[in-house]
């Protein structure tokens, strides 16, 4: 897949995602390019100070980005709810609520 706009010389945590995300240079993969607009995610991550450019642990970030947003397209979530501090937490009791909704038995645990 070809790069998109997010330049990761603007957002170090694309950069690490470009390189290994499994769809290619997908910018919706990690979308941690979020922390550099100032969205935090209470309960998971939100971190007092974020520096864009500091490649510090961003490698890390961008995994587990990676990781909490593979369950997305699986279970048909739109992954821009995800910018309105929708943590794993909240998909979680989601899962748990619709399958109780649809009569089935809970798959998801804290």
């Amino acid at each position: 897949m070809e790069l998109a706009y997010h330049d990761p010389r603007a957002f170090v945590t694309m950069a690490a995602n470009y390189a290994t995300a499994s769809r290619g240079a997908c910018h919706l993969e990690a979308l941690s390019y979020w922390m550099g607009y100032g969205v935090r995610w209470p309960g998971w991550y939100a971190p007092e100070a974020f520096d864009d450019h500091d490649s510090t642990g961003k490698g890390q970030v961008a995994v587990d980005f990676q990781n909490y947003l593979s369950v997305y397209n699986p279970l048909g979530l739109c992954k821009f709810i995800a910018k309105g501090q929708v943590g794993p937490q909240h998909v979680v009791d989601l899962v748990n609520v619709a399958s109780a909704g649809a009569g089935l038995p809970v798959i998801c645990f804290t």
